[in-house]
């Protein structure tokens, strides 16, 4: 989450002597919200139950693909709230599809615990802090909107992760991870 949305952004938009890289290892970003604001309410459902079935039934690709899709609607009514963001829905979407493969990879590595899940998702929910940090001295030049650089440099770190897994994203084919999330048949 780090790379994908601090790190890139930072670097591809501003000049790297200039960045406060310190802030990296900051305890200072986190508070009460940064794990009460979604990721222990949606995790336990988004890839502790919700993933392992998308994945079973359309592979860890499209399994993603669909649940950053429902997840991105989840959040529309946020939209109707003045003030919750600065991004249009559009890039928010984008936002959402690079954090779903990425969260996945995550879940994946932890056979579908939501520990981590929840710990990256956390993560994420301080990354303004992070790059309010980053940026202390300078600020942020792109031609596009920040936000933008953002979820495309989510998205390239989904691609990265889907390339270097071979589209398999840390999923594994264990008969019994496979039997727990497998829908009982009603004969």
């Amino acid at each position: 989450m780090i790379v994908a949305y601090v790190v890139l952004p930072g670097i591809m938009t501003a000049d790297p002597r200039k960045l406060h890289w310190s802030i990296l290892i900051s305890t200072a970003v986190y508070n009460y919200s940064t794990l009460l604001g979604g990721p222990l309410g949606e995790e336990p459902g988004w890839r502790g139950y919700a993933l392992p079935r998308l994945e079973n039934t359309f592979g860890p690709v499209g399994g993603s693909l669909l649940l950053g899709l429902l997840w991105a609607g989840w959040h529309l009514p946020l939209f109707f709230y003045s003030g919750w963001t600065t991004a249009p829905i559009w890039i928010y979407v984008i936002f959402l599809q690079g954090q779903s493969f990425i969260l996945t990879y995550g879940a994946n590595l932890a056979g579908y615990g939501v520990v981590v899940p929840i710990a990256m998702h956390a993560t994420f929910n301080t990354v303004s802090r992070f790059l309010n940090g980053l940026f202390a001295s300078t600020q942020p030049h792109a031609r596009i909107p920040f936000e933008l650089v953002m979820a495309l440099s989510g998205l390239a770190m989904a691609v990265v992760l889907i390339l270097a897994t071979r589209g398999q994203l840390a999923h594994r084919k264990d008969s019994s991870l496979i039997a727990r999330v497998e829908t009982p048949s009603l004969h």
